[in-house]
């Protein structure tokens, strides 16, 4: 049995499902588990509404944003030819492009860059122990493809729901070129 609860003044409710042990927050008509990318989405949605925005950058944050500058700089494409995936080029270069945009839009925002910061994180890692290691076994494209949908865009946008960033899974797949653009990842 599931029970409501109103928080005065605010217009929002808490939802509880009886055999879930999750706890949902209802703002704005977005629904987001209190896990902490569901804690940063509602921060976010308070930020949005009173147009709350910063100068600073967090450290982690930025350090993503740009070229990791360790050796020779090599691009998307040289990287994804060296996987021998420049099957993916034209959709990379499209999707890195996209999700950029989106991150700069709100970059100006704090939680908006603990959102993206968390969600890159989650990319790299996810990428490291799921991917890296089918990707060095030679694994066929079919697999790793699979993984990537299974262990990275799948899971991620389902804690992302429905959210104030607009982001959708073909944006978390962008997150996988920004970072392997800027160095953060690598196609092998």
């Amino acid at each position: 049995m599931a029970s409501n609860r109103q928080r005065a003044g605010d217009g929002s409710r808490q939802q509880q499902a009886g055999s879930h042990s999750k706890q949902y927050q209802i703002e704005n008509n977005y629904f987001h588990p209190q896990t902490t990318l569901g804690k940063l989405l509602q921060q976010l949605e308070l930020e949005l509404e009173n147009e709350t925005t910063t100068s600073g950058k967090i450290d982690e944050f930025e350090q993503l944003m740009h070229f990791k500058t360790t050796g020779e700089f090599v691009g998307l494409e040289q990287k994804l030819k060296a996987g021998e995936r420049l099957d993916l080029l034209e959709e990379a270069e499209d999707l890195k492009e996209r999700i950029a945009k989106k991150i700069t839009k709100h970059e100006n925002i704090e939680s908006a860059q603990r959102v993206y910061l968390y969600l890159l994180e989650d990319v790299i890692t996810a990428f490291k122990y799921k991917v890296i290691p089918l990707i060095k076994a030679n694994e066929s494209h079919s697999v790793i493809d699979s993984a990537i949908k299974d262990n990275i865009i799948d899971p991620i946008s389902e804690k992302l729901g429905t959210n104030s960033l607009d982001l959708f899974p073909r944006d978390v797949e962008g997150l996988i070129y920004f970072l392997i653009g800027n160095c953060h990842l690598k196609w092998g």
